[in-house]
């Protein structure tokens, strides 16, 4: 069977990984991954989501999944790409979203019973300042999942 990573690797094999993250066409196959919840940790994210009253994305790409698990919720995400930020703030405009490193968080302290993220880590150069970051963010008793 063909990889699920076909349509990523075949079309981006040429750019960059600053292009492929300002790239559109990135987002609109991204999106398909965001909208698959049948993952153990995607449940855990909606189970805890359900109870949260302000949750953060952490790498929120084009805003789906923040939109799945935030229904009820005040949702905030925060991507490195301008273009994903602008696709999320057009398609899901009830939402906040902002250009911004995980290593430097633009929230005050004790502000999410839930911060996630997903399908981040694995890219980070400083996973362990973006991770003190979101700790400074988590309100007393808030979870996090990675």
């Amino acid at each position: 069977p063909r990889s699920t990573l076909f349509p990523y690797t075949t079309l981006f094999r040429s750019m960059s990984v600053e292009k492929v993250w300002e790239s559109e066409k990135y987002y609109q196959l991204a999106e398909m991954g965001s909208r698959e919840m049948k993952h153990w940790g995607m449940q855990q994210i909606a189970i805890l989501a359900r109870q949260a009253k302000h949750i953060l994305d952490v790498g929120c790409g084009e805003g789906t999944r923040l939109a799945y698990f935030a229904k009820k919720a005040h949702g905030e995400g925060v991507d490195i790409s301008k273009t994903a930020v602008l696709l999320a703030k057009k398609r899901y405009p009830r939402l906040s979203f902002r250009v911004a490193a995980g290593e430097g968080l633009p929230f005050k302290d004790k502000t999410f019973d839930l911060v996630y993220s997903a399908y981040v880590f694995e890219h980070l150069t400083n996973p362990e300042q973006v991770l003190t970051e979101i700790v400074r963010v988590l309100a007393p008793g808030g979870r996090l999942v990675v």
